[in-house]
C-alpha cells in the first residue's frame, strides 16, 4: 500500500507558504500586496500543513498493523475522502492568492508548469492519481492561455514539455475554445492532417488555422 500524500505542500508549506512562489516568479519583489496576502493565509497553510502532517502519521501506523485487514480498508476510505477535502482546499488556496494578490493568473501557472512538485493527488488512498495543478488551471483558462502555451512548445523539454502539452490539451476542450473549433484538436489522429506528424506540428498548424480567434 502506498502512502497517499499532498506533495505540493513539499515545495509550497515551507517558510512562509505563498512567499515562497512569489520567490520564483517575480524577479524576487515582494510589494505590500502580497506580503498582506502572505500573512491573511498563513494560518490556512499552516492549518493545511498540520493536518497532512497528522493523515501521513496515522496512515503509516494503520499500514504498519496490515493484519487488522478491515479496519484498514474502512480506514482506506475515510483517509481518502479526507485527502479529497484537502486537495479542494490547496487548490482553492492557490486560486485565491493568485486573485488577491494581483498575479496575472496565466503568467504564474506557466511559470509553475515545471514545477514536478506542484501537485496534488486523488482517487483511491492506495492507488492515487495525480493532479497536476498547473496545467489542469491552465485547462480552466481555455482560449487566453492557448497563445503562450503555443509559444511554449519550442523553448521546452522533458518534464515542462510534457505538461505544456497537457495544459495545451485542457484548454483546448475548454468551452471558449470548442465554441470555434467544434472539437478539433491535434490530439485526434482520425483528421488526416494531424496523422503523421510530430505532435507539436499539430499544434502550430492548429493555432494558425484559428489564427483570427486568438487576436
Amino acid at each position: 500500500m502506498r502512502t497517499v500524500i499532498i506533495s505540493a505542500l513539499a515545495s509550497i508549506l515551507v517558510g512562509a507558504g505563498v512567499y515562497v512562489w512569489v520567490n520564483h516568479t517575480w524577479e524576487e519583489r515582494y510589494d505590500d500586496a502580497v506580503t498582506d496576502v502572505v500573512s491573511t493565509y498563513q494560518w490556512q497553510v499552516d492549518s493545511l500543513s498540520n493536518r497532512i502532517e497528522v493523515l501521513n502519521q496515522e496512515l503509516m501506523r494503520s499500514i504498519r498493523a496490515e493484519h487488522q485487514k478491515p479496519t484498514l480498508d474502512e480506514y482506506g476510505k475515510a483517509m481518502a475522502n479526507e485527502i479529497h477535502w484537502l486537495r479542494a482546499q490547496l487548490t482553492r488556496l492557490v486560486k485565491q492568492t493568485v486573485r488577491e494578490a494581483g498575479v496575472d493568473p496565466i503568467r504564474f501557472y506557466l511559470s509553475k508548469l515545471g514545477d514536478s512538485t506542484f501537485v496534488s493527488h486523488y482517487g483511491d488512498f492506495d492507488k492515487p492519481l495525480v493532479f497536476r495543478i498547473a496545467a489542469e488551471e491552465l485547462g480552466e483558462i481555455g482560449k487566453p492561455a492557448i497563445p503562450p502555451l503555443i509559444g511554449m512548445l519550442d523553448t521546452t523539454t522533458g518534464y515542462t514539455h510534457r505538461q505544456v502539452l497537457y495544459a495545451l490539451l485542457l484548454a483546448a476542450q475548454h468551452n471558449n475554445v470548442v465554441a470555434f473549433t467544434r472539437g478539433d484538436y491535434p490530439p485526434d489522429k482520425r483528421r488526416k492532417e494531424y496523422q503523421g506528424i510530430p505532435i507539436e506540428q499539430g499544434w502550430h498548424m492548429w493555432f494558425d488555422k484559428y489564427r483570427d480567434h486568438w487576436r
